[in-house]
């Protein structure tokens, strides 16, 4: 048995010492015919133990004399260097052992142990050697009852190449089978550094190099396979711990386990529904929320799925323009309030009011049918404290001014019958009535057709006003309303504009009035000219009279300038003076009337000027008339008022305010008959109807805010179409979607959003979810087992592995099994060491001495003994053989006894006996 503790084998050394020492008595054991067939005679590992005998009486006169001298003999052969060469431990002694055979005892011979002990019959037995060595590199192949080296063959193992080791019958690696093991009958290892593990085990493969390995990246390489079987012949491989280094194999529970995981992953998992991927549906009863969802992009074309914070500010974005557009309807709402104002402060306008002709401001043309034009007013000083005397150009233009002013008085003291604004009726809104004071009035052209008011101020645009609103004011009204789907907002900032706008009307308004006003000064500026004119003339005429009376004393003088009522002396100069009796004042009379054209320069008389007093006076009166009409008269419906209180007149105080004043003051006026308004953007033209019509229609169709309990304005919006149902809102924009965003969304954007929602709910309808407390999951809990696929290679202790990994785990496994199998194998071969070529030595050695015991001669007579010696030779190895034979007097019996010691230092004994008949 081998010590696989120590795994040094010296066994058949050991076998051949103690053959030597037990042949004599074994062969005369085998004739003994009292030998006890039942009890072991012979021990390759105790020794040999020979009861008395037939045999041991006839040995008995033989060794009587010789014992002392053949024990002498045998211990010297055992003592000689070639034994010693032998296991130390063997330490054998032949003393004593003829004695025991020549006094009749039973001959016995023990063996010691290793550790010098007697080895007893019925201990194990182990034979040891410090180390086997081949001299030349060759494999080691064990089996068909022997062991051999290169080029066995047959029914033994065959190990073809260096460092190959074959076990088993007809194992085999074959050439080119480097480091290759093949354990098993008929097992075969035809690959380098591969192992076949197992009777008919076939490893074939060996390294492969820059190969893929199933579920990994990148190359992989392998030294050599381990195979435990063969193709249709495969073996399962039992009792495999668990791994846990990432090149150990794994056990059918490790994979059970990773199986169990992936099966309650498969429950709990979101799967598509088909094998196109089009569609995922989440499976949960109630529907299925989707955690921890990125932010999806919201872009045109984007794919991805937005969060609940994305569409809560789209919702958001909704209810803000549900809100703006709820607003837009208390703006167009305020609007219509604010053009009614702006009727009203139009029906203000002073008919009469004077307007420069052009932006030079060089032209004041008075707007009366039969008014005459004031034009290129002299440049002569008209204060209150001018004593300078008018031309006749002067008086002209006076006059015609007056004549004017007297055509216009005449229709504004007609209580309305004439002038721009004038009342009219309810019935007949567009028809003046003649003067009565109504609610109604309106502006009278002169083709009877819609007459401008322009220069309207912004109206304030506010519940209850009834100040009129301007062009500008609709224009930005017109603006936001076209523009409300895109930009509703934009509408607060154009209402602003139009206020502002109204503001502009009353300005003009005020200027308007400040004109006439300045009018009246210029008319009373020149009634105190042609006062003086009529003093002038007045002397004129006395100094004409003077001059009549006394010709012969000459009273018509030169005068200078600086002095012009005092005569110079005659010097012709561009002054002249009359001289009268007292040095007074000199009277002319009769004097012909002056030519009243432009550039005049005639004397008038006194008739002519008392024609323009007469006219500045009525005039001055009508002017009195006009101002209290225009400022503060009962009967005007156009008064001014305080910005404090628009709709109550001040009494005539000039302030950029004024209202319209109907038969109840507690009411607003109406004014018609309203020319279109510039609806522009800075205009301060008053609009009608007809447009705020328009205005209205395009309200009417437009988003409006929903109003409150108290009827301000909400902050939702309903919309409401033309006929019954929801209405549609179209072409809206992208709204931002993001977080605090206000904008709306569209459908395009809501569908995205539908899409993922249907994606996340066909999602959920084939997800794998967790079990109870999230703690495992369960792949199809109420069917089959499912397949889980594209399964990422596991990176930490739990994660799932995928089947790549598995494999590559197990081919690990099996290299490392196989790199743990080639260690302990060399190890076991290194432990063993056999030395084949040193046992072939033995045994040629061992032949050599059986062919010189052979060649021993013997006795060939009764009675006769021999002692002979004799030499044998065999593969290189020899041996000596030295004997003794005797032939008993009975001529049958003939005792042989031999020793022999071969080349190997080994010694060898044999012993016969023959009966011959």
């Amino acid at each position: 048995m081998v010590d696989t503790g120590s795994a040094r084998i010296s066994f058949a050394a050991r076998l051949l010492t103690r053959t030597f020492l037990t042949a004599p008595l074994v062969l005369a054991a085998m004739a003994a015919q009292q030998a006890q067939a039942q009890q072991r005679l012979v021990s390759a590992c105790s020794g040999v133990s020979l009861p008395r005998s037939v045999v041991t009486d006839i040995l008995s006169p033989v060794i009587t004399g010789t014992a002392a001298s053949t024990e002498a003999v045998v211990n010297d052969i055992l003592d000689t260097p070639i034994l010693g060469l032998l296991v130390p431990p063997l330490n054998l002694n032949a003393s004593g052992l003829l004695a025991q055979a020549a006094s009749g005892a039973p001959i016995t011979l023990q063996v010691l142990a290793t550790d010098g002990t007697i080895v007893a019959p019925t201990d194990q037995c182990r034979v040891t050697s410090d180390s086997i060595t081949l001299n030349t590199p060759a494999g080691v192949a064990i089996g068909g009852n022997q062991i051999t080296g290169l080029g066995a063959n047959g029914a033994a193992a065959f190990a073809s190449d260096i460092n190959a080791i074959a076990m088993g019958n007809n194992a085999r690696t074959e050439a080119g089978a480097i480091g290759s093991v093949a354990f098993g009958q008929n097992s075969q290892a035809t690959a380098a550094n591969s192992v076949a593990l197992g009777a008919g085990s076939i490893a074939s493969r060996g390294a492969l190099s820059g190969y893929v390995a199933t579920g990994l990246t990148g190359t992989q390489t392998s030294v050599g396979e381990v195979s435990v079987g063969a193709p249709g012949a495969l073996r399962q491989l039992t009792n495999v711990a668990a791994g846990n280094a990432p090149s150990d194999a794994a056990t059918v529970g490790q994979v059970d386990g990773v199986a169990a995981q992936v099966a309650a992953l498969g429950t709990a998992s979101v799967q598509y529904n088909g094998s196109t991927r089009d569609r995922v549906t989440l499976a949960g009863a109630t529907g299925t929320a989707i955690d921890n969802l990125a932010p999806g992009t919201l872009a045109a074309g984007s794919t991805e799925a937005v969060n609940g914070s994305q569409l809560f500010a789209t919702n958001q974005a909704v209810s803000g323009n549900t809100t703006a557009i709820t607003n837009v309807d208390a703006r167009v709402t305020d609007l219509g309030t604010q053009v009614t104002s702006n009727t009203n402060l139009i029906a203000g306008l002073d008919v009469a009011a004077v307007r420069y002709d052009g932006a030079d401001r060089g032209l004041i043309t008075l707007g009366g049918t039969a008014g005459t034009t004031i034009a290129n007013l002299n440049a002569g000083v008209l204060a209150a404290d001018s004593t300078q005397a008018v031309n006749g150009a002067q008086l002209f233009a006076t006059n015609a001014q007056v004549a004017a002013n007297t055509a216009a008085i005449a229709g504004l003291g007609s209580g309305g019958l004439a002038g721009v604004v004038r009342y009219s009726d309810a019935a007949t809104p567009t028809t003046p009535n003649s003067g009565t004071v109504t609610d109604d009035g309106t502006l009278a052209g002169a083709t009877g057709g819609p007459v401008g008011l322009h220069n309207v101020r912004d109206g304030a645009l506010a519940t209850g006003s009834t100040d009129a609103v301007n062009g500008g004011q609709l224009f930005a009204t017109n603006q936001a309303v076209a523009g409300n789907t895109g930009a509703i907002t934009d509408l607060d900032a154009r209402v602003t504009t139009n206020e502002a706008g109204i503001v502009n009307l009353s300005t003009a308004v005020t200027n308007n009035t400040t004109a006439i006003t300045d009018l009246q000064n210029n008319v009373a500026g020149a009634n105190t000219t042609i006062t003086n004119l009529g003093a002038q003339v007045a002397n004129n005429t006395t100094s004409i009279t003077n001059l009549e009376a006394t010709v012969a004393n000459q009273p018509l003088r030169y005068a200078d300038a600086a002095t012009p009522t005092t005569p110079n002396g005659g010097i012709v100069s561009d002054d002249t003076t009359l001289v009268g009796a007292s040095g007074g004042t000199v009277g002319l009379h009769n004097v012909r009337g002056g030519a009243l054209v432009a550039g005049s320069t005639d004397a008038v008389n006194g008739d002519q000027l008392a024609a323009t007093n007469t006219q500045v006076a009525a005039n001055t009166t009508a002017i009195a008339n006009f101002n209290n009409l225009v400022v503060g008269s009962a009967v005007s419906p156009v008064q001014y008022s305080n910005a404090a209180t628009p709709t109550v007149p001040n009494g005539g105080t000039l302030t950029n305010d004024v209202t319209l004043v109907g038969a109840n003051a507690a009411a607003p006026v109406a004014l018609h008959n309203v020319a279109d308004g510039a609806v522009t953007a800075g205009s301060t033209d008053a609009v009608n109807g007809q447009q705020l019509f328009a205005v209205a229609t395009q309200s009417a169709n437009s988003v409006q805010y929903d109003r409150t309990a108290s009827g301000g304005r909400g902050n939702t919006i309903t919309l409401a179409g033309g006929e019954a149902g929801g209405v549609t809102l179209a072409n809206v924009a992208n709204g931002t979607v993001a977080a605090g965003s206000t904008q709306a969304v569209n459908g395009g954007q809501l569908a995205t959003v539908a899409q993922v929602a249907q994606q996340a709910a066909a999602l959920g309808a084939n997800s794998v979810q967790y079990g109870a407390g999230n703690t495992n999951v369960t792949f199809n809990s109420s069917g089959s087992a499912v397949l889980l696929r594209n399964v990422a290679a596991g990176t930490t202790a739990t994660d799932a592995v995928n089947v790549g990994q598995l494999q590559t785990g197990l081919q690990g496994a099996v290299a490392q099994a196989n790199t743990y199998t080639d260690a302990r194998l060399s190890a076991a071969l290194e432990s063993m060491n056999f030395n084949l070529r040193e046992v072939r030595r033995d045994l040629g050695a061992g032949t050599s001495s059986a062919l010189a015991a052979a060649a021993l001669p013997q006795a060939t007579e009764p009675g006769k003994s021999m002692v002979a010696i004799g030499g044998g030779t065999y593969r290189g190895q020899s041996a000596f053989a030295f004997g003794a034979s005797t032939y008993l007097n009975d001529g049958h019996s003939i005792f042989r006894l031999g020793a022999t010691v071969d080349s190997q230092g080994k010694a060898g004994a044999n012993a016969g006996y023959g009966y011959q008949f």
